[in-house]
């Protein structure tokens, strides 16, 4: 396969993943993933500011929820600030492997996150169905052994990642200007700190967008168009 063809795949598959919201059914099986990511977001950093993490659950519809305990404010306040930074976190994270041509590592990254959410985390029935079926799939891709296969699979997670990251904080953005008080993660920091719900969906929103860009630097050929952009004298 010439480099050219390898570029184009790339591409190809980080646009269908862009895409993939529009699919009925099928699209909304696959963003669960960018979900699941995102409540560990919650429950990784729980554990972290020495909380608990007792059950994540997760939903047909793209909706989650974590349930946590926290000993403290601040504690209260790093987990509900957690969530969408780990998804704009994550993809920079699978797109730099990627990058790296580390496809076996990153399937079995994605493997082992998938078990530990079922042993660890994922309670409901929806969610239990989804990780075991996801699991099912990426198994067939270690089972055929195909370098192919497994680089679009990983292109494909990780454009989900990186789509999602960008999305979910705009469609909170418009949540939190409708309904505050139904704006998620952003409600619960207005509640802890005063700050609107809406001010929150902004930093979101921010933060993705700056990840967003050195992501981008990990994509094939962007760093040198960025890098010429730079130089270019208006």
């Amino acid at each position: 396969m010439t480099t050219e063809q390898t570029y184009m795949i790339f591409y190809l598959t980080l646009a269908f993943a862009a895409f993939l919201p529009r699919i009925p059914y099928i699209g909304r099986y696959f963003q669960v993933f960018n979900t699941m990511v995102h409540e560990d977001g919650h429950a990784l950093m729980a554990l972290i500011s020495r909380g608990k993490a007792q059950k994540i659950e997760l939903f047909a519809d793209t909706s989650g929820s974590t349930i946590t305990y926290a000993k403290s404010k601040l504690s209260h306040f790093l987990t509900s600030l957690a969530g969408y930074p780990a998804s704009a976190g994550a993809a920079y994270l699978l797109f730099y492997l990627l990058n790296q041509q580390d496809e076996l590592t990153l399937l079995i990254a994605i493997s082992v996150l998938l078990a530990l959410n079922l042993i660890l985390f994922v309670r409901n029935t929806y969610g239990v169905i989804w990780i075991l079926t996801l699991g099912g799939l990426l198994y067939l891709l270690f089972y055929f052994d195909n370098l192919l296969a497994m680089r679009i699979a990983v292109t494909f997670f990780a454009g989900v990642l990186f789509w999602g990251s960008l999305f979910a904080p705009l469609t909170l953005i418009k949540i939190a200007w409708q309904n505050p008080r139904q704006a998620g993660d952003a409600a619960n920091l207005n509640k802890l700190t005063g700050i609107p719900s809406l001010l929150w969906s902004l930093l979101f929103l921010a933060f993705s967008l700056w990840i967003a860009y050195f992501t981008i630097r990990q994509f094939p050929l962007a760093e040198g168009v960025i890098d010429q952009l730079k130089d270019i004298n208006l």
